[in-house]
């Protein structure tokens, strides 16, 4: 859990929640691309490790982790809800400025 609020922070301080509508949109995206990549990276590692923990160690009994990701991650999920939302807005606004730029 820590180690997701770590994450959280750092991508909010990477995505800079003030600066975001400041510059160029697809700038923008790019970062919140890039955020979520990394984000979504961490979890499927955690899953890969979590599955596959008995390769890690094949000279002695392991014992599997048996905590629900739902105790691990429930911020982290609604913190990757809000940047794809996030995502999903930008991604409509350079759309509309596409549209804006069409003459009929």
């Amino acid at each position: 859990e820590q180690i997701c609020n770590l994450l959280i922070r750092q991508a909010t301080e990477y995505l800079g929640p003030e600066e975001i509508f400041k510059g160029e949109l697809d700038e923008a995206l790019t970062k919140i691309k890039f955020a979520l990549n990394v984000l979504e990276k961490f979890k499927e590692d955690f899953e890969d490790k979590r599955t596959n923990l008995k390769e890690y160690f094949k000279d002695r009994d392991v014992v599997p982790w048996e905590f629900a990701s739902g105790l691990v991650f429930p911020r982290y999920n609604c913190f990757i809800d809000r940047v794809r939302q996030l995502q999903d807005l930008i991604e409509t606004s350079i759309e509309f400025n596409r549209l804006e730029k069409i003459e009929i």
